[in-house]
């Protein structure tokens, strides 16, 4: 069981990346602080093993309570499958919440912000 940090990619005129890579059904996704970044979207992808990825945020300086975030269309962002969705909060604190996955659970998950 590994805490993965979120890791900064690239970052270039105005927009910038944010990864967490490599996500087991044992790991733990920590916060990345993204409130800059008001125009956002996350793509996540691998091997589901039955895993949902649900997009969490807080705006209490990271830490509890984390509510479910959603698509503009008011659908909360949940994803069983790969698939890009627009972030429709915007808060301090974004990150991944996973559940149900499998041995072979191998997810990344990718933020990309505009300011």
């Amino acid at each position: 069981m590994a805490d993965i940090a979120p890791q900064v990619v690239e970052s270039m005129s105005g927009v910038t990346y944010i990864k967490w890579r490599n996500v087991t059904a044992a790991d733990t996704c920590l916060p990345a602080f993204f409130a800059e970044y008001s125009d956002r979207s996350v793509q996540v992808f691998g091997v589901f093993d039955g895993a949902t990825v649900q997009m969490k945020g807080t705006n209490e300086n990271g830490v509890a309570p984390y509510e479910a975030l959603n698509d503009p269309h008011q659908n909360v962002l949940s994803f069983t499958g790969p698939k890009i969705e627009q972030i429709l909060e915007n808060t301090q604190a974004i990150k991944p919440e996973i559940s149900g996955g499998g041995g072979s659970q191998s997810l990344t998950i990718i933020l990309v912000g505009r300011k």
